[in-house]
């Protein structure tokens, strides 16, 4: 299989292989097409947050099939989740939950919407990250739906949310060693290693943006 010719925005090529000169997220057809169509489908729907289940306990452990590529580096190395946690900002025209579970199965690991407002246990979100306030609020998250909900310009919305992240903490593609044993490409794009004291900025950037996109 070939090596993709694209280029990172960190200057460095494309690790992902396939059968063409570009992968996906790098030819520029693909790209073209996406817009086109993203543009002809119904423009509201929500933003959701999602990361792997183990991340999310009260002390993760280092798993070494799951590999992230640092800023100034060419090698992968572990994901440490001492400090930090991997994130991944979807959308949907449909039910959140059931586009997780279909990215579930896809992937073959367990992975859970990130609820600012959810308890797991006896323990809330914002008591394991000791950054969120319970007193805060969002003017477009639906604690029922498990998403913000966008009434307009949702495509544009979350390629604005990525671009802002991926300017704040860069952009984390991460190597699962797991997906590449089964066959399928090991380089999962666009997922962000965040501070897990900066994951209420978060929440506020993606409110905020769609602020921007549906106020009248």
């Amino acid at each position: 299989m070939n090596q993709c010719a694209g280029i990172t925005k960190q200057g460095r090529r494309c690790r992902i292989r396939g059968t063409g000169r570009y992968c996906r997220y790098h030819d520029p057809n693909v790209r073209v097409n996406e817009v086109a169509k993203q543009s002809r489908l119904p423009d509201k729907g929500f933003i959701y947050v999602y990361t792997l289940e183990h991340l999310l306990e009260k002390s993760p452990k280092r798993q070494e099939w799951l590999q992230i590529q640092p800023l100034n580096s060419k090698e992968f190395q572990p994901f440490n989740p001492k400090k930090h946690i991997l994130i991944k900002v979807g959308m949907t025209r449909g039910s959140v939950e059931k586009r997780v579970r279909q990215w579930q199965v896809q992937c073959n690991h367990k992975i859970v919407i990130v609820d600012p407002y959810e308890h797991i246990g006896s323990q809330s979100l914002v008591t394991m990250f000791k950054c969120l306030s319970v007193e805060e609020d969002y003017n477009h998250y639906n604690t029922i739906d498990k998403g913000f909900k966008c009434s307009q310009n949702l495509f544009k919305v979350e390629q604005l949310i990525h671009n802002k992240l991926r300017d704040q903490y860069g952009r984390g593609d991460v190597h699962c060693k797991s997906c590449e044993d089964q066959g399928r490409s090991g380089l999962h794009v666009e997922w962000f290693k965040i501070p897990k004291k900066s994951l209420k900025k978060v929440y506020t950037l993606i409110d905020t943006t769609i602020d921007q996109f549906t106020a009248d």
